[in-house]
């Protein structure tokens, strides 16, 4: 059963590889998502993009993408930092991924047929957000009700990849105030500890009794 994979979790380990990767997944690129994002620019100042979704599952993901992490407090959406483009090479490298993102896709696609006639793309952000929150629930308990886990839960798939796409993206840290120190350098120096800030403890009477 896969874990929930936090915005911390994406910070600490992202540089290192892809973090979905780390949970299992076999066939990710050398060079984990420096190497991803140094593609994505590559495709991006090209003008194409990677084709392993099919144009309507690229909209859709699009779409959630931005319910999942929209613009506010000045902060971009998803899908304006690229992140589609990031998990689509992803998913060219990792087959399972690309299963469970495209079954993801496909479910959200019919929940917008169903309930709005409308291709999820096309649906209003309240709508959206409305039919996100239905396919989380449902997901998680498909995935609670599995054997052994065996039906992964398909929306912390789609949330996670969303997740590592933006929280890995370079342009993201300087708005977060992140900074990343490989372990091939040795970072920052720690400032000397200022003895003066511990005088007025020092002055104070014994709190405690001495014994022998």
């Amino acid at each position: 059963m896969r874990k929930k994979i936090t915005r911390r979790k994406v910070l600490e380990g992202g540089l290192k590889g892809s973090l979905i990767a780390f949970g299992g997944a076999a066939g990710l690129a050398p060079g984990g998502v420096q190497a991803i994002w140094a593609k994505v620019k590559e495709v991006q100042g090209r003008g194409s993009a990677v084709r392993v979704l099919s144009a309507l599952e690229r909209a859709n993901l699009l779409s959630a993408a931005n319910e999942i992490i929209p613009a506010t407090g000045g902060m971009p959406s998803a899908g304006k930092l690229g992140a589609t483009n990031y998990i689509e090479i992803v998913l060219g490298e990792v087959k399972e991924l690309r299963k469970q993102v495209q079954a993801g896709l496909n479910e959200l696609e019919q929940s917008s047929q169903l309930n709005y006639s409308q291709t999820f793309s096309r649906l209003t952000s309240e709508e959206r957000v409305k039919l996100l929150k239905i396919f989380d629930k449902k997901s998680a308990e498909e995935e609670k009700l599995s054997w052994s886990g065996t039906q992964p839960d398909l929306f912390a798939t789609m949330r996670d990849l969303v997740y590592e796409a933006y929280y890995t993206n370079p342009q993201v840290w300087s708005k977060i105030g992140y900074e990343f120190y490989g372990t091939n350098n040795p970072g920052p120096e720690m400032k000397s500890f200022d003895e003066t800030i511990l005088e007025n403890v020092r002055r104070k009477p014994k709190f405690y009794r001495e014994v022998d």
